[in-house]
């Protein structure tokens, strides 16, 4: 099965850097992980398979949160 949105609620405000934006306490987020593991712009043709794209040197390149494979967070 493949998760589409990862999402979350925010356990306080938090404001988002470089904006005006505020995510209020209490609020669910839904962080678009299909989205992001299939932006090209991200990852070049991304319907391929070329684990290549996790090579140390490749992941250096990127966004530490562009692959979310558990949601990024901690679980409990």
């Amino acid at each position: 099965m493949v998760s589409i949105f990862t999402r979350r609620v925010a356990r306080y405000d938090y404001k988002v850097p470089g904006t005006d934006v505020t995510i209020e306490k209490g609020i669910m987020v839904q962080i678009p992980t299909f989205a992001i593991h299939h932006d090209p712009d991200i990852y070049p043709n991304p319907d391929v398979w070329d684990p290549d794209r996790m090579a140390p040197e490749e992941v250096k390149k990127r966004h530490p949160f562009s692959f979310m494979p558990f949601g990024m967070c901690p679980h409990q």
